[in-house]
């Protein structure tokens, strides 16, 4: 049976037993309080509060209530909260325990005057002719941290983003919640799911061979009810981990290109299920979520008419957010640091390959993967 999206935070609040009911009521007078002009509404599945940029969110999950500030908010008040379970971005509060309601006033104030100020900044950024700013001062609904990181407040994965917001074709922007990017979920806690349940995410793409997924299955949420297999085998890192200095600077270099050349079938299926919107909200991964799903990332953005600069930054971003996943590897056997990262040369050796072989961008997906990308930007951007 097909899971009922609530349409307002009263359809939220009443679809848990009396008792959640009554603290999710509470909450919720609570955030006004602190915040009495925040607007209300359901975004990513859950009850949002924002005033012209996100304050809070919560949801309702099975032993507790998750309170959505935001990492700063986390790291600011990290002594008032060494009692309650934290993540990123994300505070539990059990059922059996009393919500601190003056502590949520706190971080729901501090929250309010960080948004004050983000926009009085993005104002000044707007006029000062910045390059970036339309790309930020646009993102009026989205949470500042997804604008910055774009990650997700994700435990048990890496590298988990949302791929909305960036500018596009004829002046529009990708649609926040639609397609997700992120490494391996076979850790994924059970608060993980919850989450992706209340986005919902209905389609997971794995683009990992049949080792690696026997070997690591994923988790998926209760929602998921396409589970997609696109094996892609030279972008496995563990093929390579005995390599000499000099050919493991030329490794992803070297993938970047035959993901162009040889793994056609398999992009192109990728597209016919991005194509389908009966398949979203969607996720797709590999095992880092840098390689593969890297060159996935590019290729969807660039259907929509991302610009090629911002693709390229997206990309790096998973510089910093695998860092921490294969640093002991990288201090043991430091010669395979550059496959362990991402370089720039890696995606643009993917472009060059693509300009170079295919006509460029515009011809190799529509020619070569089948791509209409009139539908794909009437499905992802807004």
């Amino acid at each position: 049976m097909e899971e009922k999206i609530p349409k307002n935070i009263d359809e939220y609040i009443d679809g848990f037993p009396p008792m959640i009911q009554e603290i999710m009521t509470i909450l919720r007078e609570t955030i006004h309080e602190a915040a009495p002009e925040a607007r209300e509404k359901i975004s990513w599945g859950m009850p949002t509060f924002s005033q012209k940029k996100l304050l809070v969110q919560f949801g309702g999950f099975k032993n507790h209530l998750g309170f959505f500030p935001g990492p700063e908010a986390i790291e600011a008040f990290k002594d008032e909260l060494t009692e309650y379970k934290t993540s990123k971005g994300t505070i539990q509060f059990p059922y059996k325990k009393p919500i601190p309601l003056e502590l949520v006033k706190k971080i729901v104030g501090w929250k309010k005057g960080l948004t004050i100020a983000y926009v009085l900044m993005m104002g000044m950024t707007a006029c000062s002719g910045n390059r970036n700013a339309n790309l930020q001062v646009s993102y009026e609904n989205a949470p500042k941290e997804y604008v910055e990181n774009r990650m997700l407040p994700i435990e048990g994965a890496y590298n988990a983003r949302d791929l909305g917001g960036y500018p596009a074709a004829e002046g529009k922007h990708v649609k926040w919640s639609k397609v997700i990017r992120t490494g391996d979920l076979n850790k994924l806690t059970d608060t993980d799911l919850q989450y992706l349940t209340q986005i919902p995410i209905i389609t997971d793409i794995d683009f990992r061979d049949t080792v690696e997924v026997n070997a690591t299955p994923d988790r998926v949420p209760a929602t998921v009810v396409n589970q997609c297999y696109l094996p892609v085998r030279p972008g496995s890192i563990k093929d390579y981990m005995k390599l000499t200095p000099e050919v493991a600077s030329h490794v992803l270099v070297d993938i970047n290109e035959k993901l162009v050349t040889d793994f056609q079938s398999e992009y192109k299926e990728f597209f016919q299920i991005l194509m389908n919107e009966n398949n979203t909200p969607l996720l797709f991964h590999c095992s880092a979520g840098k390689d593969r799903t890297g060159y996935g990332a590019a290729l969807f953005l660039a259907s929509l008419g991302v610009d090629r600069e911002i693709i390229i930054e997206d990309y790096m971003l998973s510089k910093k957010y695998v860092e921490k996943k294969y640093s002991a590897i990288v201090k043991a056997e430091s010669v395979l640091e550059p496959i362990m990262t991402v370089k720039r040369e890696y995606i643009e050796a993917a472009f060059d390959q693509i300009d170079k072989s295919y006509g460029g961008l515009g011809n190799y997906l529509t020619n070569y993967l089948g791509v209409d990308t009139l539908k794909m930007r009437k499905i992802y951007t807004e």
